[in-house]
């Protein structure tokens, strides 16, 4: 579980208190209302955190099945991405989805594509 999950997770618990314990005041004061309004918002922050704490175990569950390492600095990350980018111009400004006439990683689906647009 990573650090946010935990920081997320103890907001989620105080929160889940501070409305618990308002809701019992409401009680005290004879407002039952509030107090039902206190104690849904209690369970919807509690299911919010549940849900917090399956996100995390999924991920790590995940992260067992697939024991690729992945590298912790930024650099390297992004380093590896542009190293699968293509150079061409015209596939930076279409977001990915065409290339240049002369690139050499044009495939054939894109060389269709241009022959149907003329």
């Amino acid at each position: 579980m990573t650090r946010l999950a935990r920081a997320l997770l103890a907001v989620y618990l105080v929160a889940f208190v501070w409305l618990a314990y308002v809701s019992a005041v409401c009680l005290h004061h004879n407002d039952p209302g509030q107090a039902a309004a206190f104690y849904a918002t209690a369970t919807l922050v509690a299911v919010a955190g549940g849900r917090e704490r399956q996100h995390a175990a999924a991920l790590q569950a995940a992260a067992v099945r697939d024991p690729r390492p992945y590298p912790n600095d930024l650099d390297a990350v992004m380093r590896a991405e542009l190293a699968r980018t293509c150079r061409c111009e015209r596939w930076w400004t279409t977001f990915g989805t065409d290339h240049d006439p002369t690139c050499t990683q044009q495939t054939s689906a894109t060389n269709t594509r241009h022959d149907e647009q003329g």
